[in-house]
C-alpha cells in the first residue's frame, strides 16, 4: 500500500512549489521562484494525501494515475473550495476533508491552510486555481527540481 501526497504551496515571497512525495520521499517537483527578497515562508498550501492499494508507488504511474483522475481530483477540490467560500472559523485550520469520490481502492484527505489571515481569505479561489490547472501542474513536475540540477 503505498502513500502519495501531491502539493501545492506559495511563499511569503511569491514563489510557487508544486511536488509529488510518494511514501514520504520527494520524488518530482516545480519550483517557480519568487520576485525581490527570499522569504521561502509559507503563505497558504493545499496536499492532496492519497493512500490504498490503488496508489502507485512509482512516480511516472502516479503521474499518470494523477492525471487519469483528475476529474475525480477537481472535484474534491472544488467541494473544498465551495466549503470555504461560504466561509469558516480560522481557528480550524488546516482545514481536512475526506474525499467522496476517489478513485478505486484508495482514501483521499484534502488538507489546507493560509498562514496568515490575508491569505485565509483567498484560500478558496487559489484552490479553485490548482483545480483549474491540475493537468499543467502535474505535467510540469519533474526530477531536475528534487535533484537540484
Amino acid at each position: 500500500m503505498a502513500k502519495l501526497n501531491f502539493y501545492r504551496q506559495t511563499r511569503q515571497d511569491g514563489g510557487s512549489r508544486t511536488g509529488l512525495e510518494i511514501n514520504n520521499v520527494l520524488r518530482l517537483m516545480n519550483f517557480v521562484p519568487g520576485t525581490g527578497d527570499p522569504d521561502p515562508a509559507l503563505a497558504w498550501y493545499v496536499d492532496v494525501r492519497c493512500d490504498g492499494n490503488g496508489v502507485p508507488a512509482e512516480k511516472e504511474p502516479a503521474r499518470l494515475w494523477l492525471l487519469q483522475n483528475a476529474p475525480r481530483f477537481q472535484d474534491g477540490l472544488h467541494r473544498i473550495a465551495e466549503e470555504l467560500q461560504r466561509g469558516i472559523d480560522d481557528d480550524i485550520y488546516p482545514v481536512q476533508r475526506v474525499m467522496l469520490n476517489p478513485p478505486a481502492e484508495s482514501t483521499v484527505k484534502l488538507v489546507c491552510s493560509a498562514m496568515r489571515r490575508e491569505e485565509a481569505r483567498d484560500i478558496a479561489q487559489k484552490i479553485e486555481m490548482m483545480k483549474s490547472e491540475w493537468d499543467g501542474l502535474v505535467n510540469r513536475l519533474n526530477e531536475s527540481d528534487v535533484n537540484g540540477a
